[in-house]
């Protein structure tokens, strides 16, 4: 506060002049007391003016005060303007000098326990919430030795009923770190889990009420395989390297008269079928481990293309390295290894570098070689050229196959390793008058656990097909429908050697409580009749009966003694299996279909007994074909149709024979090994009634009932039933390597240019 020098009024500090007498105030201190004697000393009587002088005065004032008001007003806004802009930069100030604050990081988990397959691959990274960390810096821990965990959080836990904790850890900050709890189901609720799986089942993660995630099965995407990722890059080549022959002619029989090849004829066989994500077709895998280390050494790649096969053979050091890829077409899939006769494109590599691209056609053969080394090693070949002495087009060409091939080759024994096989249950029910069975109920459970793992029905062609883990399992199938007689399936086997279990068809009768006639005849499968027509009758035998398909031993509804030749025995409606025992005679089991509208009547023939290495094959079928021939193919030789049939029945070297040849329908036709060697044999069924008709696409053969088993010494190894409802002439059955029978199950509508199928008779 100030006070006018001249008036000794107060004035605010803000004012310049004094709003009392209108005096500047500038330089204008005074204090209150002398203020107060000014005001005494003189100033207290002001002189008289006049009153002009007076009104002057006071519209003088007036003004000043007025723009006294107007500068006050612009001095406070001015003021206020500069603490705003001020105050802005004050905040920027703040905001670029203000110190970085250190947010902590978190890594959480989205639930506190997880639930996964066995033996798959779960991808935990994905449930992981990480704040203000970079997930390629997690650390990923369990304590347990049966969870295997990747460093990207990918969880393998390969056994069932394991509880784990699994931790992920800041690798910079060991303090920021968390868990959860992944475990395994039961073997018996994971093989639930898993066939759901398989049949469009889990696609989604569940959470139950207590929290627990079920993690969506991957078993959809488990039966994909992608050929095309470039995974691997070619290695830098070099003119010095050479392929190395030695695997390829130690695994192959290429010489009868060498022990030092064909070991691949030991070998353990593993299958596994895909379907490939890019063109969706079946792949089918044929996987050679060796005996001793159980390395895969070979893997045979077939991709059913409609009529035709495209056939990839991938050979592997006992490193794991790809050392040679032979891919070939085909109609039929014959046990023959890379002749050099043979059409098809074969790719040399060595060190992951392609150093021969060889082709044989119809032109002949050609070599593409990369350096000299490789060009001397293939002395004695036809058509070489070396890789810079090509065309521009021609390298590349062989640039891109070389990239193709070989990631083709590893990813194939990184999808075979890594993923479980898939096999499939597969048949058909009709009613009793031969119709297909629409919607009938179809029941899988698992005999080794007792529990029931798949339900579902039948399609307008009475048709299911189960997929199920390619594991060693045994399973039952229930079927029913309202107002016909339920039946069961019994016995039905799958291993890892297996792809596709065809089962015989399951008739239904409808619900009656009658009992029918059913006339039986016992033969036997090796001798014919005296007369020389038909097989000879057995007498003397003994008979079980049991409710169901393929029940081998079960209670039994109905025994017999002592039975010559045939019988007469009373059934209800429905299917039933026949046992049938003799002296010196394998056991043997048939099926029969009991109604009051079939023929209710069936013939059995029984085998004699076999001693050590003797096999027997017995084909037996329906009236339609008349003619189905056995095909035996003995191990590799030189002939690639060196095979004992209807116009070669008998091989001195190989001990094998066509015992019987039925050409009248009903066979049977009996093939007999009568001493096991070293190699491979394959067993084929061709419909010679169409193949010579040029009906490569009759159903005859597919509805004939056709039925093979395979006899041992130890008695039946295995039955086998024809794939019902397809076209086709061929029937690709089984093979023995190293004495085991591995099923084989495919079949074809074409035949190609092989003429062993319809030689004339």
């Amino acid at each position: 506060m100030r006070y006018c020098k001249n008036c000794g009024a107060a004035v605010d500090d803000a004012y310049s002049f004094c709003a009392n007498c209108g005096a500047p105030m500038t330089n204008n201190k005074i204090t209150a007391s002398n203020a107060r004697n000014l005001s005494r000393s003189g100033m207290e009587t002001p002189p008289k003016r006049s009153k002009g002088a007076v009104i002057a005065a006071c519209v003088s004032s007036g003004v000043v005060v007025i723009i006294m008001i107007a500068l006050v007003i612009f001095v406070f806004s001015s003021d206020n303007r500069s603490r705003r802009h001020s105050s802005k930069d004050d905040d920027k100030a703040q905001e670029t000098e203000a110190p970085e604050v250190n947010v902590p990081g978190e890594l959480k988990f989205t639930a506190q326990s997880y639930e996964i397959e066995v033996n798959q691959e779960t991808d935990m990274s994905k449930y992981l919430t990480c704040q203000g960390i970079d997930p390629a810096n997690v650390v990923w821990s369990a304590n347990s030795d049966q969870v295997i965990v990747g460093s990207n959080g990918r969880v393998v836990i390969n056994d069932y009923s394991v509880n784990s904790v699994l931790t992920a850890t800041d690798k910079d900050d060991p303090s920021i770190t968390t868990n959860c709890a992944v475990a395994t189901r039961s073997s018996q609720d994971d093989l639930v889990y898993r066939v759901q799986g398989l049949n469009g089942a889990h696609k989604e993660d569940v959470t139950s009420d207590q929290g627990v995630v079920s993690v969506a099965s991957t078993a959809a995407d488990d039966y994909n395989i992608d050929l095309t990722p470039q995974n691997k890059q070619p290695a830098k080549r070099s003119k010095k390297y050479k392929w190395d022959r030695k695997l390829f002619y130690t695994l192959e029989d290429v010489s009868q008269e060498s022990d030092k090849d064909g070991k691949i004829n030991s070998y353990r066989i593993e299958k596994k079928q895909f379907k490939n994500a890019k063109t969706g077709n079946q792949m089918e895998y044929e996987i050679y481990h060796n005996p001793e280390t159980d390395v895969i050494n070979k893997i045979v790649s077939i991709e059913h293309m409609d009529k035709i096969l495209e056939i990839t053979e991938y050979y592997f050091t006992d490193k794991g390295a790809v050392n040679f890829v032979f891919v070939h077409k085909d109609v039929n899939y014959v046990p023959d290894y890379a002749q050099i006769s043979k059409k098809g494109e074969r790719y040399l590599f060595h060190k992951d570098t392609l150093v021969n691209w060889r082709v044989v056609d119809d032109s002949g053969e050609h070599n593409y070689c990369y350096g000299n080394t490789e060009k001397k090693a293939l002395s004695g070949h036809a058509g070489i050229k070396e890789y810079a002495k090509c065309s521009k087009e021609r390298q590349n060409r062989f640039d891109e196959k070389e990239i193709q091939v070989l990631n083709a080759a590893y990813n194939t024994l990184n999808k075979v390793t890594s993923s479980e096989g898939v096999s499939s249950i597969r048949g058909y029910v009709n009613d009793q008058n031969g119709d297909a069975m629409d919607q009938a109920s179809v029941k899988l459970q698992s005999t080794d656990s007792g529990s029931e793992v798949f339900q579902g029905n039948t399609n307008e062609e009475g048709y299911y097909e189960i997929y199920v883990p390619a594991r060693k399992m045994s399973y039952e199938i229930s079927f029913e429908k309202e107002s016909y007689m339920p039946e069961t399936l019994y016995h039905i086997d799958s291993d890892t050697d297996q792809i596709g279990i065809y089962q015989e068809t399951i008739s239904m009768a409808q619900q009656n409580e009658n009992e029918y006639d059913c006339y039986l005849s016992f033969y036997d499968a090796l001798n014919r009749d005296s007369d020389g027509y038909g097989m000879e009758q057995l007498e003397n035998v003994d008979v079980k009966i049991r409710k169901g398909a393929n029940n081998t031993d079960g209670e039994t509804v109905y025994e017999m003694e002592h039975i010559d030749y045939s019988c007469t025995v009373n059934l209800q409606p429905g299917m039933y299996t026949i046992e049938m025992t003799r002296n010196q005679y394998m056991i043997t089991y048939s099926s029969i279909f009991v109604s009051p509208v079939s023929e209710n009547n069936i013939d059995i023939y029984a085998t004699p007994k076999l001693g050590k290495d003797e096999l027997r094959v017995v084909l037996t079928w329906g009236d339609t074909p008349r003619d189905l021939d056995s095909h035996l193919f003995v191990p590799a030789s030189s002939e690639e149709d060196y095979h004992i049939c209807y116009y070669k029945m008998s091989n001195s070297d190989y001990s094998t024979a066509l015992d019987v040849d039925d050409t009248d329908g009903y066979g049977p036709e009996t093939t007999s090994i009568y001493k096991l060697k070293r190699g491979q044999y394959k067993f084929y069924v061709a419909d010679f009634t169409n193949c010579c008709q040029n009906q490569e696409e009759s159903y005859e053969m597919s509805n004939s009932n056709a039925t093979v088993r395979v006899y041992g010494k130890k008695g039946l190894l295995q039955t086998f039933f024809v794939p019902t409802n397809r076209p086709g002439v061929i029937w690709e059955v089984f093979e023995i390597r190293d004495g085991n029978v591995i099923p084989t199950q495919r079949y074809y509508d074409a035949i190609g240019n092989k003429t062993w199928w319809s030689s004339a008779k």
